[in-house]
């Protein structure tokens, strides 16, 4: 049995080809595309810190996550890649920057089971907080945004049971890790959930590996139109 994916890593941007470089950016090293073209719509979406040092830059295929949320054209979009592509970071991130734009935002982060929960994301929202200027709490798994009053909730379901916390809740975006991980009946209903002020707005935000998110399943989860985009992909419905 072959496989036709190359596993040989190609650290090209996949707009124009061109070799990814070093620049700094507000004070960072960050891995850029050195066209002009392509640097200048990457450096668009970067995030920086409250001591404006650079906190985020997504790459091209997170860039185009991030130019998808915000034509607020989906209702929800499926984002699929390799390990260590910088999925998890990149949806954090995504996150976070609602947060700090958008007054009283709510947003739900789910993993099947809590381990996966803390090794993905809440180890690295604790630190990445503070720079923010928000608060952590360990007690709550929960990120709060002063400024603005956002909060980010962390949460599991890994039983049954677990998902009926959510129903009936009032957050306006919610990513799932690892969709394909999930029942499907359990994710019909914690879509459920994404009925807060700016949730008929913001999309339902799954996330998991390529070689699993089959079209099948998540068309059967997110609807009929799906569209693989160069490793990534992209489902909306």
């Amino acid at each position: 049995m072959s496989d036709e994916r190359s596993w040989i890593p190609s650290y090209k941007c996949p707009w124009c080809g061109s070799a990814y470089v070093q620049k700094h950016v507000d004070y960072m090293l960050a891995w850029c595309c050195p066209t002009e073209r392509c640097y200048n719509r990457q450096i668009k979406w970067k995030i920086v810190d409250d001591g404006r040092k650079l906190f985020y830059l997504p790459m091209p295929r997170l860039v185009e996550v991030e130019e998808a949320v915000a034509s607020l054209q989906y209702g929800a979009i499926c984002l699929g890649g390799d390990r260590s592509g910088g999925k998890s970071v990149g949806l954090r991130s995504l996150i976070y920057r609602y947060c700090r734009k958008i007054p009283n935002f709510s947003a739900l982060l789910l993993r099947r089971n809590f381990p996966e929960l803390s090794l993905n994301h809440m180890r690295f929202a604790a630190m990445e907080a503070p720079r923010l200027g928000a608060t952590w709490s360990e007690a709550k798994k929960l990120i709060t945004f002063h400024d603005t009053g956002a909060t980010l909730q962390f949460g599991h379901c890994w039983k049954p049971r677990d998902y009926a916390a959510y129903i009936g809740g009032d957050v306006d975006l919610i990513m799932f890790g690892q969709l394909e991980e999930y029942a499907l009946f359990a994710v019909h209903l914690v879509f459920a959930v994404c009925v807060g002020q700016y949730g008929k707005h913001m999309p339902v935000q799954p996330e998991g590996r390529l070689d699993n998110m089959r079209h099948e399943w998540c068309a059967a989860i997110l609807g009929d139109e799906a569209q693989l985009l160069a490793g990534f992909a992209l489902v909306v419905g």
